[in-house]
């Protein structure tokens, strides 16, 4: 018995010491802090308030080549902790994945969390700013003065629809034309997707349905252009509905001008509800450091009568290691309640390391 651990210890070792050699390690991240103004317009009164924000993140990538038919590999992990220093915030572990590559046909499978997430693109926030005009505009949206965020009728889909949950996917180059992602999730749980890895157990079964996501995007060969066309499902059980939405989305650049538009219908819950978004972006490039945009969402619920519209102008401005980004946004009928109304702006510094 202690012949065989040892035996068993000195292969891992070997094996170690072996990849090592044949790996590069990277280890970088970036750091946000913002200053976010709100106030709501509400039928009791008026709510308003700002505060700090941040967000810190640390990304561990590792890559090198196997051993065996002219694979490669790559792996990472990203640590990220947002709001107080003194516990106010939370860490969450992001983009974890371990990627089998095969350059030869532009293959790579992938076993993996919050990694290859085929249909989350959001093609009209062209200027992004380190923050997206729906989350800003969302966050004055409070049902009462003082209460916390409202969910957006947006922000049901606004995802698009995919679980951060641990999967298997693949992504195939399809030449200069774009790239194919698919990834197929047993568990929709994203906070449990690991199921009961705490202890070192993957014992533990699943009772929620799967999840399956697939995307084209790319420029089809055009200059300049870029397209999106996504659809996924989630099973429903029983005499439940299926969860299943598709969008489509266009974004072409010409000189300084960037403009955008996406669109993107599903079904949000096993009661059959419907969603249906419109976005719209343009965005000028007036230096090479200076960048404005403009975005509106239009949204709407089947069983709400009134549509939400959610519109931003962003600011970019490049101070070489150090980014600034001010985006003012606005919300009208949040939620789909009809005068619950209100507007922020943010202002924030980023720095990558």
């Amino acid at each position: 018995m202690k012949k065989s651990k040892i035996a068993f210890a000195a292969a891992s070792a070997l094996l170690l010491t072996t990849a090592l050699s044949n790996a590069q390690t990277t280890v970088g991240g970036n750091m946000r802090v913002g200053l976010k103004a709100s106030s709501s317009d509400l039928t009791g009164g008026l709510g308003s308030g700002s505060r700090f924000t941040k967000e810190t993140q640390i990304n561990v990538a590792n890559k090198g080549k196997l051993n065996v038919g002219g694979l490669e590999y790559a792996a990472g992990f990203s640590i990220e902790n947002d709001g107080g220093d003194s516990g106010g915030g939370g860490t969450h572990y992001e983009n974890n994945y371990i990627n089998i590559i095969n350059p030869s046909s532009g293959t790579t499978l992938s076993l993996s969390a919050d990694h290859i997430k085929p249909s989350d693109v959001q093609l009209s926030d062209i200027v992004g700013a380190w923050a997206r005009v729906d989350h800003v505009a969302a966050g004055a949206a409070s049902t009462s003065a003082g209460a916390g965020v409202t969910a957006t009728i947006y922000s049901l889909i606004g995802g698009k629809g995919a679980s951060e949950g641990f999967g298997v996917g693949l992504v195939q180059q399809v030449g200069t034309v774009g790239t194919v992602r698919a990834i197929y999730q047993p568990d929709t749980d994203g906070a449990a997707g690991a199921l009961a890895d705490t202890g070192g157990s993957v014992t533990t079964g699943s009772s929620t349905n799967s999840i399956f996501d697939i995307a084209f995007r790319g420029s089809l060969g055009v200059k300049g252009l870029e397209v999106l066309y996504s659809q996924n499902k989630i099973d429903g059980t029983g005499t439940d509905k299926d969860i299943k939405f598709d969008s489509q989305g266009i974004k072409y650049t010409f000189g300084q001008f960037t403009g955008a538009f996406q669109r993107a219908d599903g079904t949000i819950n096993t009661n059959g509800t419907t969603v249906k978004t419109k976005e719209y972006g343009l965005a000028y490039a007036a230096t090479k450091d200076l960048t404005l945009g403009l975005t509106q969402i239009k949204s709407s619920q089947s069983n709400l009568a009134p549509e939400e519209k959610i519109r931003g102008i962003t600011i970019g401005y490049s101070l070489g290691p150090v980014a600034l980004g001010v985006i003012a946004a606005d919300i009208n009928d949040a939620a789909g309640v009809r005068g619950q109304d209100g507007k922020s702006i943010h202002l924030s510094l980023a720095a990558t390391f």
